[in-house]
C-alpha cells in the first residue's frame, strides 16, 4: 500500500514553562519540527531545544546563517547540527538556564527579521545576495 502524503502542522504540546517562549518562537518557522526541549536548571543544566528543518543545507543556513549572527551579542549559548548515518539533520540550540530570556529574545528577533527569509507560516527562502 502506498503511504499517504504528509504535511506539517503545528501541534499544542506540553513543554517546560521556562522554555515555552523559545519553542513558540521557533514554531513560527513553518517547516521546523521541534523534537524535544528542556528549560534546564540554574547553575546545573543547560536549557535546550532539538529540531529538524528541511535538508542539511536548510538547517545549517537557518542555524548558522540566521541564528548565530543574532546570538553573537549575548553569551552562554551554543548551536550545533548533527546527522547520524544519513538520518534527517537535527539542530540543537542551548544556553544557560539563566540566559534563556535573552537567548529567546535574540532567536525571536532573528526569525522576525524581514530580511531573513523566515516568515510566519511561509517556510524558508534563502535571502538573495
Amino acid at each position: 500500500m502506498k503511504p499517504h502524503k504528509q504535511v506539517g502542522v503545528k501541534v499544542n504540546a506540553p513543554v517546560d514553562k521556562g522554555i515555552a517562549p523559545l519553542v513558540s518562537a521557533l514554531s513560527r518557522v513553518s517547516e521546523l519540527e521541534t523534537l524535544s526541549s528542556c528549560q534546564g536548571r540554574k547553575r546545573q543544566a543547560e536549557a535546550n531545544v532539538y529540531f529538524h528543518l528541511g535538508t542539511w543545507k536548510e538547517i545549517c543556513d537557518f542555524a548558522f546563517g540566521r541564528l548565530v549572527p543574532a546570538l553573537a551579542r549575548i553569551g552562554g549559548w551554543s548551536v550545533s547540527v548533527e546527522v547520524f548515518n544519513g538520518s534527517k539533520p537535527m539542530a540543537k540550540l542551548s544556553c544557560t538556564a539563566e540566559g534563556l530570556p535573552n537567548f529567546t529574545s535574540a532567536v525571536r528577533s532573528a526569525i522576525n527579521d524581514r530580511k531573513c527569509g523566515y516568515s510566519h507560516g511561509k517556510g524558508y527562502k534563502a535571502p538573495r545576495s
